[in-house]
């Protein structure tokens, strides 16, 4: 069990993660396999979530997004 002064430190990935997210500043960023979509943007980044039925495609003009 958790408490509030409990601190965790972020994984290697998370650091990864931010270290890539802070150094390309993407458009857009794809995670997921969850069972609900949800999309949350901030600054200038769009995170979408796909459900575990979705994937994300490309299409021959290079344009991508999340298909069912």
């Amino acid at each position: 069990i958790l408490t509030n002064s409990m601190k965790l430190e972020p994984s290697r990935t998370a650091k990864f993660l931010d270290f890539i997210f802070k150094a390309h500043a993407p458009s857009r960023w794809y995670f997921g396999h969850h069972h609900n979509a949800n999309v949350i943007e901030l600054g200038d980044t769009r995170f979408e979530c796909i459900n575990e039925l979705c994937f994300v495609d490309c299409d021959k003009d290079g344009n991508f997004g999340p298909q069912q």
